[in-house]
């Protein structure tokens, strides 16, 4: 009679475990679960919930572009972004709101720079003025645009093409030509100004150093520290090889990657040598200066053969350079800093990695897949999508 109990018993467990599975399996069914409703809540943003929070970021805002952003830059308390037909979206920076919609620049031109302009003569700062006005560098001309409505007010020819990115300097736009020229062009007026002739093509936009300086490198070696309000040649160097990406900045140095393989760091006032290191591969990534305010700031440097190297900014001991580490995995653009840590993107796989310099490690790897373009701005994260999308992150504090 025991033995009948006990069976009984196990079919009657059985039997209410066998039910509670497919009332589960039932309830499930009839819904969608936690994790679908999670992945659906992601897929409706550029970056979602989920990678945002992973980030120890929160969604701001994010917008409708209508249509996919060409490029985008964050610019006082504005965000443009260019789509097709070079349609120009100014996104109120806060809120996302879109401001205005216009055609910045002719079809088929290529846009070099956003930049604004000076500030009005009253106290107010620029984009608080009822005539302040936004430039767009194309490649023959300059378009001048009303900030408050984007209408093209005014059209400035340019002296030469030019060849990189458009930075802004004072009453200046600063950029670099095929022809070897560093060009200043003074939008106030709109008129060309003064110009310096490098050794080659300049393929990389100059550098700002300091208040008014600028650096500047060329595919012929010339390596040349210009003085902004004269254009004239502070210091310079030749070197063997092209200046294969933009030049570095920070700590009284200068630091110049180059194809014949070297890394050089030089004094900021005088040009002179102060190391430089040879890599196993040509350095075509532009070198990151970090500066953790710990008195030991660093320069990291990517190499195709060896991955990220990271060497101390300033080598009192060793002149070909003091390296403190190398990181194979930590490939990317390195987008800028995020409480402490470096932030690198990986455009080919779609990843944001975070980067722990004193360490040597990598301590995040998110992925975005549905991250286009993307740029570090202060502490907020800006981002456009494949699908129109812009979004901003701000960091949970």
């Amino acid at each position: 009679m025991q033995g009948v109990l006990r069976t009984s018993g196990c079919l009657l467990i059985i039997a209410a475990v066998t039910f509670g599975e497919r009332a589960q399996a039932q309830t499930e069914s009839d819904g969608p679960t936690i994790q679908d409703r999670r992945q659906e809540l992601d897929e409706k943003y550029t970056v979602g919930p989920t990678a945002a929070r992973e980030l120890g970021f929160r969604i701001i805002w994010q917008a409708d572009l209508n249509g996919d952003a060409n490029r985008f830059d964050v610019v006082e308390g504005d965000v443009y972004a260019v789509t097709s037909g070079n349609r120009l979206t100014r996104l109120d920076r806060k809120s996302g709101d879109v401001v205005w919609t216009a055609v910045a620049a002719d079809a088929n031109d290529k846009i070099w720079g956003i930049t604004h302009g000076m500030p009005g003569p009253g106290d107010l700062s620029w984009g608080r003025n009822a005539d302040d006005k936004l430039y767009v560098t194309t490649d023959p001309v300059v378009f001048v645009l009303d900030h408050a409505s984007g209408s093209i007010i005014g059209r400035q020819p340019l002296d030469k093409v030019p060849s990189t990115e458009a930075i802004r300097s004072g009453p200046y736009l600063i950029y670099g030509t095929r022809t070897g020229q560093v060009m200043w062009h003074q939008y106030v007026v709109g008129h060309p100004w003064r110009a310096n002739q490098l050794r080659g093509p300049v393929e990389h936009a100059p550098t700002p150093v300091g208040v008014n300086n600028v650096v500047c490198g060329s595919d012929g070696g010339t390596v040349l520290m210009l003085d902004g309000k004269t254009v004239g040649r502070i210091w310079g160097d030749q070197i063997l090889g092209s200046v294969s990406a933009r030049i570095a900045a920070g700590d009284g140095l200068v630091f110049c990657p180059s194809d014949d393989q070297y890394l050089r760091a030089y004094d900021v006032s005088t040009g002179r040598p102060q190391w430089k290191h040879l890599a196993k591969s040509p350095l075509d990534h532009a070198p990151f200066f970090f500066d953790a305010g710990s008195g030991d700031p660093r320069v990291l440097q990517w190499s195709d053969a060896e991955g990220l190297i990271c060497l101390k900014a300033r080598s009192t001991t060793a002149i070909q350079g003091t390296v403190l580490w190398t990181l194979p995995e930590a490939k990317g653009e390195i987008l800028g800093v995020i409480d402490g840590q470096v932030a690198i993107w990986d455009d080919s796989a779609r990843t944001l990695r975070m980067l722990n310099v004193d360490q040597g490690r990598v301590t995040k790897t998110v992925s975005l897949p549905a991250v286009q373009r993307i740029r570090l701005v202060e502490d907020s994260i800006y981002a456009s999508g494949s699908d129109g999308r812009m979004i901003r992150l701000d960091p949970v504090r």
